[in-house]
C-alpha cells in the first residue's frame, strides 16, 4: 500500500543524494575485489518491533557497518551496508548482490542514505538469501488473493549454513566482499528473535503455525491512504518519508492498535499513517486450520514522496 509506490523495507536513514564523489577511472582489466574481514562479533538486537543482525567489517577507512533486519518471521529482510567502500562515481538504480558462491547474483534497486558515522549507506528492501523476488503489492488488488503464511520458512538451514560471503557490485565497479563466515548460526538466532518478538505482541505462536488464513483486507489497501493524507506542512517543506507499520487485528477483523515499526520521520508521517489506517482498514480475521477465529496482525509499508 502506498501513496505513490510501496516496497517492503526497513530503513533507519533518510535518503540523501550527492554522496558519490570519487572520480571514475577507466580500466581495461576487471577491477580488483575489495575483501573485508569481520572486525566485530555478530550482534542481534531484540527490539519490540524488529530484529537486527549486525556486524562490523574492515578497519580504518574501509570500516563498514552491515546489518539485516526483520519485522516478522519468514525469509524476507531488509539489508544495509554503510561505509566508504560503497561510495561510487554516480548514483545507479541497481546493484548486483550475491549471497555465497552457490547462488547466482541478481541486480536489485536500493536507496542511498547514512547511518550515523557510516556513510553512504546502501539500503535494500525485500531481500531473501536465495534472491527470489517477493510478491509485489498491487494497489488495484481486490483482496481476494490468499496471503502467504509468513511463519513458513522456505529457505533450508543448509543454504544459510553454506553462505560464507556477501558480495555487492556496482556496474563496472570493484566488488565489495564481506567475509561473513557461515550464516547458519546467526540466522538461527535471528529466527529466535522474531519468535520472541511475536510473543511480545501477544501473538499465539502455536495457533499461528497452524494458520489457515491470515488477516485479509476487505478492500484494496491502496485506497486506505491517498494524497489527502500527506501532511500539508511536510508537503509544503518538501519532506519525504517511509514508514513501516503494523496493525493489531482482533478476531472481528478490526484494527485495535497501530504500531510504527520503523520510520525515517518526521513524526508527522507516522501520525498520518496510523490515523488513516485505523479509520479505514478492515479485514477478514485470521482463521486457524481448525476453524478458530483468532487475533493476529497485518503489516505494510508506506512511502510519502513528492513529485
Amino acid at each position: 500500500m502506498t501513496l505513490r509506490t510501496t516496497f517492503k523495507a526497513g530503513v533507519c536513514a533518510m535518503a540523501v543524494s550527492g554522496l558519490f564523489a570519487l572520480p571514475a577511472v577507466a580500466q581495461k582489466d576487471a577491477p580488483q575485489a575489495v575483501r573485508l574481514a569481520p572486525s566485530s562479533k555478530w550482534h542481534v538486537n531484540f527490539a519490540d518491533d524488529s530484529c537486527r543482525l549486525a556486524r562490523l567489517f574492515g578497519d580504518g577507512e574501509q570500516k563498514t557497518l552491515f546489518y539485516i533486519e526483520r519485522y516478522e518471521p519468514g525469509d524476507a529482510f531488509s539489508m544495509v551496508l554503510a561505509g566508504k567502500p560503497f561510495r561510487r562515481p554516480r548514483y545507479r538504480e541497481k546493484i548486483a548482490i550475491r549471497f555465497g558462491d552457490g547462488i547466482s547474483e541478481d541486480e536489485r534497486a536500493y536507496t542511498i542514505g547514512e547511518v550515523g558515522e557510516y556513510q553512504p549507506a546502501i539500503i535494500f528492501s525485500g531481500l531473501r538469501l536465495d534472491l527470489k523476488p517477493l510478491p509485489e503489492d498491487d494497489d488495484n488488488d481486490n483482496g481476494d488473493a490468499e496471503m502467504p503464511d509468513v511463519f513458513g520458512q522456505e529457505i533450508p538451514e543448509s543454504v544459510e549454513t553454506a553462505i560464507q560471503t556477501i558480495e555487492i557490485r556496482h556496474k563496472n565497479g570493484a566488488p565489495v566482499i564481506l567475509e561473513t563466515g557461515s550464516l547458519g548460526d546467526p540466522m538461527k538466532v535471528l529466527r529466535s528473535c522474531t519468535d520472541d518478538m511475536l510473543k511480545h505482541w501477544g501473538i499465539n505462536l502455536d495457533k499461528h503455525r497452524a494458520i489457515a488464513k491470515l488477516p485479509k483486507p476487505k478492500s484494496s489497501p491502496g485506497r486506505w491512504l491517498t494524497y489527502r493524507d500527506y501532511p500539508t506542512d511536510l508537503l509544503r517543506k518538501g519532506y519525504q518519508g517511509y514508514v513501516q507499520v503494523r496493525l493489531s487485528v482482533d478476531a472481528n477483523g478490526k484494527p485495535t492498535n497501530c504500531h510504527i515499526q520503523q520510520s525515517t520521520r518526521p513524526e508527522g508521517f507516522d501520525a498520518a499513517v496510523c490515523r488513516g489506517l485505523m479509520r479505514k482498514a478492515r479485514f477478514e480475521p485470521a482463521v486457524t486450520q481448525s476453524g478458530e477465529v483468532i487475533a493476529s496482525y497485518w503489516r505494510t509499508a508506506v512511502r510519502f514522496s513528492t513529485p
